[in-house]
């Protein structure tokens, strides 16, 4: 069962994000993200916040209000109604953008989803970011860049399939770019982690 959350961040190109969607999705919007899902013509389930950020209140959908002053951002408050609701999968869209505060909380609050068992992925036009402490094969294309950004202060790689350069039994160092811009050989690719906190960036310009 899968969760999809909107926030109030960037979305440019709403057709490519439809391609990520299912009939089958939960979807939870953060406040503004409202917006994203009037634009795609879909309703969401829940919208959930303290509503600042939207001026046309919609009628007929459950809608939980949270007070402006609060101890969580809207988008940790869509992710937290996710984990406690029991989805085992959350993809997270309108969630970086010009606010680099909003962005960065944002891809640090998926540990929350990590330790909760629950697979995510925060997609935008150009990126798709997963959070991981263990394996993690992705799908894409040759020639995707796939970089991995160790988030604590080391993080160590057994091996790698499917990828240009090959990073078996390295550690990298919180801080340290040697992870960044590897390039995608197939259409699948393995990262094996033994140790660590890092995220998996795909990428493509």
């Amino acid at each position: 069962m899968r969760a999809v959350i909107f926030c109030g961040g960037d979305i440019n190109d709403y057709e490519y994000i439809r391609g990520f969607l299912s009939d089958k999705d939960k979807i939870i919007c953060a406040d503004s993200g409202y917006r994203h899902t009037k634009r795609l013509g879909i309703t969401p389930d829940i919208i959930l916040g303290d509503m600042d950020s939207i001026s046309d209140m919609p009628d007929g959908i459950e809608t939980v209000l949270y007070p402006v002053r609060k101890d969580f951002t809207d988008g940790e408050i869509a992710v937290r109604y996710a984990i406690e609701h029991g989805f085992n999968s959350v993809l997270m869209l309108g969630c970086m953008g010009t606010r680099s505060d909003h962005t960065l909380t944002n891809i640090f609050i998926m540990r929350q989803l990590l330790c909760a068992g629950i697979d995510a992925v925060m997609v935008d036009e150009n990126n798709e970011i997963r959070m991981t402490d263990k394996t993690i094969e992705l799908d894409g294309a040759a020639g995707d860049i796939v970089s991995v950004v160790p988030i604590t202060e080391r993080v160590h790689i057994r091996r790698t399939e499917g990828v240009s350069y090959a990073a078996n039994d390295i550690d990298l160092m919180f801080g340290t770019s040697l992870g960044n811009s590897n390039y995608m050989t197939d259409t699948r690719c393995r990262i094996e982690i033994d140790s660590g906190l890092c995220l998996i960036i795909k990428s493509h310009d």
